[in-house]
């Protein structure tokens, strides 16, 4: 089947995910939703809507780099679900406080910078120096597609945790300088 075909059929069935995650983002800023629990259903059907273009090969309307391949604009759009999670944590968190939230921002650590989905406060300069808090959110496991089998959500966990206690550590120790 035609790829054009197929995303029109897709988006027709389940919509375009990209359009649905800028929807739940307006909604949680005018509603003022403080509460994961408020949106928890419609942030899974993003999700599971981004999967079935996974399992069809096809990347979504307009997500992705189309400059590149349609397996690779998929591959792209694809790892976007990670930040999606993280920009909704911060939006839930920022509806809960008056203090300026910094997302997706390095944090200076003893031996690196760290990529971090969350600093609080936001403090200038860049990177930050001195957050009092950290946030790091992950998002694991992944439907079956193009052959391959389903990734289950605990596949890497081992990995993930390592990361998070290097990551840690080497932020607390960069404080106690």
């Amino acid at each position: 089947m035609d790829e054009v075909l197929q995303v029109r059929r897709l988006e027709q069935q389940v919509g375009n995910p990209a359009d649905r995650w800028a929807g739940l983002k307006v909604r949680i800023r005018q509603e003022n939703l403080q509460r994961i629990s408020e949106i928890r259903r419609d942030f899974l059907d993003i999700l599971w809507c981004l999967d079935l273009y996974r399992v069809a090969g096809v990347p979504p309307r307009g997500m992705g780099n189309p400059n590149q391949t349609s397996k690779k604009r998929l591959e792209g759009a694809y790892r976007m679900k990670g930040g999606w999670f993280a920009e909704l944590v911060s939006l839930i968190l920022e509806n809960q406080t008056e203090s300026a939230l910094a997302p997706r921002t390095s944090v200076q650590g003893f031996s690196q910078l760290h990529q971090i989905d969350i600093a609080w406060p936001a403090r200038r300069p860049r990177p930050i120096r001195d957050p009092l808090v950290c946030v790091e959110t992950k998002v694991m496991g992944g439907p079956a597609y193009d052959g391959g089998k389903e990734r289950p959500a605990r596949a890497d966990w081992s990995n993930r945790r390592k990361e998070l206690k290097f990551q840690a550590t080497d932020l607390k120790l960069y404080r106690r300088q």
